[in-house]
């Protein structure tokens, strides 16, 4: 770059003052220095000022005035000037180090560094010769310059981030420096980092450049600030406001002017004197700077005097604020309510005249914690005027603000502002509290409270609802879940640890519900009388939640329940705290039985034998009259006489009788105990007579192996029973074939012979089969009682049938008896149809090899042989199941797992069928959902449009309304659902039945219906819907059950999952209501029909069914449902509700006013209030015959040209109303 001033012209410029007012205050100008020039003003953070001054034509140094004073210190004295370029870039860092925009005579241009740690000496900062002018420095020691771009001809602002001299930043490029401008000289950050600079202008009087402030807003983007104005020099104040030193370009005066937030118009200061200045030789006010309320100025150079450093001293100066040096403290409550400390109480407003104070700031300038701190204001319009406070707790701020507030008002505001912690456990760093007014021009001195803050230990709580203990058992649970649980808390304990001790009568035990997290100096947790150990509050309230008291023999009558907590100081002051809790406890628990056990030996007994039998009961008891306990003997019951009670040992004798017979001996049930009176000796409250079941821990079955047998032979030879007709006192032995049933009490076969149809083979023990040919036909059973001892022998043969079915037809089937080959079941199956269920996968799976055999309770899945008729060429034929082998008779288990939904597939082990109400029983109803294959429709091209599975629910019964009984046939297989991860299904000889009443569940018949889905040629489904006791509008597996691969059908919905079965409550709500799910396999002709009702819905309880598609409804006791609908699922189409005023009677009401009919092999469609809008028929394949539009009239006729048959009708009214009809086309 060369030098651009090759044409000059003497313009004179003066430096004028005129009067305006800032709030009403005025300032006085002195000379700090003189005998300049200066060429660049900027001060350090301590208030020290440091210009550029001329030493000679052609020298210059940097000097310092230390704190504004005349008092001059040349800080570096080796610059270069000369007529037209000097140093004019000045900048101090935070470190105190001093940057220099050395002048670009000769054409050398660079930015030097003077280092205050080594007394300033100079080294190159910036050398690539960019003709650097402005210079600046913003709070975050970020430098930024005006340089020269030789490429671009343009001057540009560069930051140099962390004063380093890599990477720089360009923050715009485009100021112009063309030959007769001056150049752009000055440059300025403000507070929030905004960047301001000086445009160039004409040197030579003309209006062509007038130079002005340009504000880079982003990238390349700028705002003109002000322009015309001849601006030389800028800085900005504490507050952001722009101060600039300006020019008119006529009479050359240049005045300071002040921009509100650095944007705006300009606006000029006022000066007690008219203090003018000339200048010559292009010597411009180069700087400006501003010291809180003092204005530092660089003055041009008139050519007499040379160059001035001013200063602008305010009048009237705006208010102080001073307080004393008490240090307030803010302790933290133990109650958990903080009380506001008030921060500075003496703080004061000092001022010569009455300001107007617009704001305050008060705010937590050091160690701030944002979810705890917290500054307080509450407003008194008698006390602070029409004051209102803002807390920002981001910032940690107070903003006060008020336009009409006195300074005393003010001055009690500052004194009333208040500090609380809202922690249970707050930091306790200092924080620092600045106060500062502000004024519509000015700011306050800003001083500082240091305020300490004192935690305090809270002490811990122990929370429970009771007062005391009624316990009337041997065991007394403490648990959330049951409404009586103990927990403990600590606001300011966190994670650390504290400790716990409880304790009871030495007679008494308590055990936790774990120990994890727990360390014990007392006992370990379980059964101990006193307990005391370490943990989190955490870890005890786990250990607490199932907190057991258990009762000894020897049990205290009254008792006390002692928790004592203690937090071990944990934080903050006053030390460890506690909290104690007594619960009185009174026992009166009832006698219980233990268990039931023999003096006899294990071993047979016969008719004659004295067994003696043995009630334990947990304490001693009382016997008043004669108790009996009724054992299991066959087909009649007896009864144990009552012998003698000895401390809790009540004794039992058992002669046995003729008949009598037993595998195992044990009583009835659990209930078999009754009769006289049991109490207890301690507390003479009545004894519990519940018996431990029948075969399980503390039974008799289960204690003794005692075996009951009176039995003789009986053959049946010569069309005669050689010892009278069988029963099981009696064995009997076949050998010619016998027609009818037989009930025995072991059976052999020494004969060939087929049980018919119909025929039921009760026989207690075993079956024996040496070598004759035995079968069993279709529905002819061999039901057997002992499954522990009876041991059955040799190939028996049941045969089973299907119903009819087609060719690709599924069937579930399990084997009775044991090593049947599974592929040899149906050698014309295609091998890859047989599959088992996996869990895992929630599918069947073809997994069954050539030689695999059917295992206990095993199910399979496959087709109908592959020579059956296809669906739609021939008739069904029905499938013959033969299966040869042992019949099997144990009790026999399979693991049912839940790692997917739940679903296992099970079968049925024995020759006989079995009640599904019994293996649940049998299994404590851990099981409450099972599915059956039904195989009621076809498949038709490889799919079931119907849903063939059937549901079965525990509680509710069977989703199908024409399944009256509750068994499993022989043979068949059979899906449970499991809700327990891992659980065994038990089944026994307890569950075999031959024939079952209809299906009943008590006394009084639930309230019950069945909803049915139709197609024009099958039925689909059905879903049952019933009010039951236990039932709620949640989901229960007790009650609601979900389908299993439901594909097609009509479900009711509950939580939007799609249910086969639901219970709705414990009884019938006539507002209750709910959406029916309807999956549809094609587009056709549907109904719904109310296919069976039991209880209140079979005394004339109506259910209306609402259609929301086409806005109408019906109640199905009356008639049935028929609609139209797509292939799909309809899950918010149809809703059920019971109360006809809950229906809108204009939904069911506005179609009854369209007719739809046939005439002449036309369809007319009628309406008699509201016009037709669309008509769209449909044949019952769902192909669109007819779409008519737009018709706008109350009648419209349709010309088929159809031959006979069946149409659907959708019609829309103008109103939105829709609707379907079906109408027969005549020839």
């Amino acid at each position: 770059m060369k030098r651009i001033f090759t044409h000059f012209i003497r313009t004179i410029f003066l430096l004028f003052f005129f009067v305006t007012s800032l709030y009403g205050q005025d300032y006085s100008a002195s000379v700090i220095a003189s005998n300049g020039p200066f060429s660049a003003l900027t001060k350090d953070r301590d208030g020290n000022i440091y210009a550029i001054k001329a030493t000679s034509g052609t020298t210059a140094a940097v000097v310092k005035y230390a704190k504004g004073t005349t008092t001059e210190q040349v800080i570096y004295n080796g610059l270069t000037r000369d007529a037209f370029t000097y140093p004019w870039g000045l900048a101090i860092s935070s470190l105190g180090d001093i940057y220099v925009s050395k002048s670009f005579d000769d054409n050398i241009s660079k930015v030097i560094k003077l280092t205050k740690a080594t007394n300033y000496v100079a080294s190159d900062f910036l050398t690539a010769n960019n003709y650097y002018t402005g210079l600046a420095i913003d709070a975050n020691d970020n430098l930024y310059t005006l340089q020269y771009n030789a490429t671009s001809t343009k001057y540009e602002v560069v930051r140099y981030n962390q004063l380093a001299t890599t990477s720089p930043t360009v923050l715009y490029t485009g100021i112009n420096s063309q030959e007769g401008l001056t150049y752009p000289t000055g440059l300025v950050v403000s507070n929030n980092g905004e960047v301001h600079f000086t445009e160039p202008m004409s040197n030579d009087g003309t209006n062509t450049n007038k130079g002005g402030v340009t504000k880079i807003t982003s990238g390349t983007t700028t705002l003109a600030i002000s322009s015309e104005k001849y601006t030389t020099a800028l800085t900005f104040d504490a507050q952001n406001n722009l101060f600039a030193l300006e020019g008119n370009g006529s009479n050359s005066d240049y005045r300071i002017f002040k921009y509100t937030n650095g944007v705006g118009t300009g606006t000029a200061l006022s000066v007690e004197n008219d203090t003018k200045a000339k200048s010559s030789d292009f010597v411009y006010p180069w700087g400006i700077v501003t010291d809180n309320n003092t204005i530092y100025y660089l003055d041009g150079d008139n050519g007499i005097d040379g160059g001035k450093l001013m200063k602008l001293t305010r009048l009237n100066l705006p208010p102080t604020l001073e307080t004393d040096d008490e240090l307030p403290s803010f302790v933290e409550s133990e109650t958990g309510n903080p009380t506001p400390v008030v921060i500075d109480p003496s703080i004061r407003i000092v001022y010569d005249n009455a300001p107007t104070i617009t704001s305050a700031k008060i705010k937590i300038s050091d160690n701030l914690v944002t979810d705890e701190d917290m500054l307080s204001f509450i407003g008194n319009v008698t006390l602070y005027g029409n004051m209102s406070g803002i807390y920002d707790g981001t910032l940690g701020e107070l903003e006060l603000t008020s336009s009409s507030s006195t300074v005393q008002q003010w001055q009690a505001a500052l004194r009333s502002v208040g500090y609380l912690n809202t922690s249970s456990n707050p930091t306790t760093d200092n924080r620092t509290v600045s106060f500062q007014l502000i004024g519509q021009d000015y700011q306050t001195n800003v001083i500082t409270k240091i305020l300490s803050v004192i935690a305090t230990n809270n002490a811990p709580t122990i929370t429970t609802s009771l007062t005391s203990v009624d316990n009337t058992d041997y065991s007394y649970v403490f648990a959330t879940v049951n409404s009586n649980g103990i927990s403990i808390s600590d606001v300011d304990a966190g994670s650390n640890n504290v400790k716990i001790s409880l304790s009871v009568n030495s007679l008494s035990k308590l055990t936790l519900s774990t120990v994890t997290g727990l360390t014990f100096t007392t006992g370990g947790g379980i059964d101990d009388s006193t307990i005391v150990a370490e943990g989190t509050i955490q870890a005890i309230n786990t250990a607490l939640n199932g907190l057991t008291y258990n009762l000894t023999s020897n049990y205290p009558s009254e008792d006390e329940l002692v928790i004592v907590v203690n937090d071990l100081g944990n934080t903050g002051d006053g030390g460890a705290k506690e909290d104690t809790i007594t619960l009185p406890i009174s026992n009166t628990p009832a006698p219980r039985v233990i268990e039931v056990t023999s003096s006899n030996n294990d071993g047979t007994y016969g008719v004659g034998e004295v067994i003696q039998i043995n009630v334990g009961f947990n304490q001693d008891v009382l016997v008043t009259g004669s108790p009996v306990l009724e054992l299991e003997t066959g087909d009649v019951k007896r009864n144990a006489i009552y012998k003698g009670v000895e401390n809790n040992i009540v004794r039992f004798e058992y002669t046995v009788e003729v008949g009598d017979v037993s595998a195992d001996l044990d009583y009835t049930s659990s209930n078999a105990l009754s009769e006289g009176s049991i109490t207890s000796t301690t507390n003479n409250v009545a004894a519990d007579l519940l018996l431990p079941i029948p075969g399980e821990v503390g039974s008799l079955g289960y204690n003794k192996s005692i075996v009951i047998n009176t039995s003789s032979t009986t053959v049946w030879e010569n069309g005669t029973w050689s010892n009278g007709m069988p029963d099981f006192s009696k064995d009997a032995i076949l050998r010619e074939p016998y027609e009818g049933d037989i009930l025995a009490n072991k059976l052999t076969f020494e004969t060939d012979i087929v049980v018919k149809t119909g025929t039921t083979y009760t026989i207690y023990g075993a079956v024996i089969n040496n070598s004759n040919q035995v079968t069993f036909e279709n529905e002819a059973y061999l039901v057997q009682i002992d499954d522990n001892t009876a041991t059955n022998i040799g190939d028996i043969t049941f045969k089973v049938n299907s119903k009819p079915i087609y060719k690709s037809d599924i069937m579930d089937w399990s084997s009775p008896v044991s090593n049947q080959n599974i592929l040899a079941l149906s050698p014309d199956t295609l091998p890859s149809t047989f599959s088992r269920f996996v869990e895992a996968q929630n599918n069947w799976v073809n997994n069954v090899t050539p030689t695999d055999v059917f295992n206990p309770m095993e199910a399979i899945s496959f087709a109908a042989p592959n020579n059956f008729n296809t669906y739609g060429q021939g008739e069904a034929r029905v499938f013959e199941a033969i299966f040869k082998g042992t019949p099997l008779n144990k009790v026999y288990a399979q693991i049912l797992i839940k790692s997917n939904k739940g679903y296992n597939a099970v079968g049925n082990p024995y020759p006989s069928p079995i009640d599904l109400t019994k293996l649940m029983q049998l299994n404590n109803n851990t099981v409450s959902n099972v599915f059956t294959w039904s195989t009621n429709q076809a498949n038709v091209n490889g799919k079931y449009v119907s849903g063939n599975w059937n549901s079965y629910n525990r509680n509710l019964g069977w989703n199908d309304p024409s399944v009256d009984n509750t068994l499993i046939g022989v043979g068949q297989g059979f899906i449970v659902k499991n809700e327990l991860q891992v659980t065994p299904l038990f089944i026994n000889n307890f569950v075999r039945a031959a024939v079952m009443p209809l299906v009943k569940e008590s006394a009084v018949d639930d309230d019950k219906f069945w909803l049915t889905l139709e197609s024009d040629t099958n039925t689909i489904n059905s879903t049952l819907v019933g009010y039951k006791n236990g039932s709620t509008k949640e989901l229960d597996a007790d009650f609601d059950t979900e389908p299993f691969m439901a594909d097609y059908g009509i479900f009711s919905v509950l939580d939007d999952k799609i249910m086969s079965i639901q219970g709705r409550g414990d009884v019938f709500d006539a507002n209750d209501r709910f959406n029916l799910a309807v999956q549809l396999p094609s587009m056709g002709n549907y109904t719904i029909k109310l296919s069976k009702t039991s209880g209140l819905f079979a005394s004339g309880q109506s259910v209306y069914l609402l259609d929301r598609e086409t806005n109408s409804g019906v109640d199905l006791t009356k008639q049935d449902y028929n609609f139209v609908a797509n292939e799909g699922n309809n899950q918010n189409r149809f809703e059920i509700l019971f109360d006809d005023e809950s229906l809108n009677t204009s939904d069911l009401t506005k179609f009854k006013d369209v007719i739809v009919y046939n005439e002449r092999n036309s369809i007319v469609v009628k309406s008699n209030k509201e016009k037709l809008k669309t008509i769209k028929i449909y044949n019952l394949n769902g192909e669109l015959i007819k779409n008519v539009t737009d018709i706008n009239t109350l009648q419209k006729t349709i010309n088929t040209n159809l031959n006979a048959q069946v149409l659907i009708v959708q019609i829309e009214l103008v109103n939105g109303s829709k609707l379907s009809k079906k109408v027969l086309i005549k020839n």
